[in-house]
């Protein structure tokens, strides 16, 4: 089964405290993968090496073969990865709307497509199109995240 992301012996630092210690995982094309622990056991800090948003870590981190190692988030992210905090992120202020048509790139031709794709996978944001984020409910607002990361990613 091919792994369409690897890590290899991920050590991390967060400040002056190791986090990773030698975290190695393969995750195959076409599965889910979940990353289980206690708090504190480096689930947060594993992802976070992997969209670069660690910088302190050694090992190898690769999607399709290519390294990840030397890119910036945004062009991870590109490459179809992302990371949704627990909180997650919206402008309250703006609706849904105005939230997911600010995840689109700049000069994406497609970006209609991809924000019914994004729609598809959470018709509830259909009915709350016009709704402000700040009148949202906790599940809605990740549901928002998560599709404003997947009209972002795509």
């Amino acid at each position: 089964m091919r792994a369409m992301l690897e890590l290899e012996n991920v050590f991390a630092n967060i400040g002056q405290y190791q986090i990773l210690q030698g975290v190695t995982l393969s995750v195959p094309e076409h599965h889910v993968t979940v990353l289980l622990g206690r708090n504190g056991a480096g689930k947060s800090t594993t992802l976070k090496s992997i969209m670069v948003y660690v910088r302190k870590r050694t090992g190898q981190i690769r999607l399709n073969g290519s390294s990840l190692l030397k890119l910036a988030p945004y062009q991870v992210s590109r490459m179809g990865i992302s990371y949704l905090p627990e909180e997650g992120h919206i402008f309250a202020n703006l609706t849904v709307q105005e939230n997911l048509r600010l995840s689109v790139r700049a000069h994406d031709k497609n970006h209609a497509d991809r924000i019914e794709r994004a729609l598809d996978i959470f018709p509830d944001l259909r009915q709350l199109w016009k709704r402000p984020g700040s009148h949202l409910s906790g599940g809605q607002k990740q549901m928002l995240a998560m599709a404003s990361l997947l009209v972002a990613s795509q």
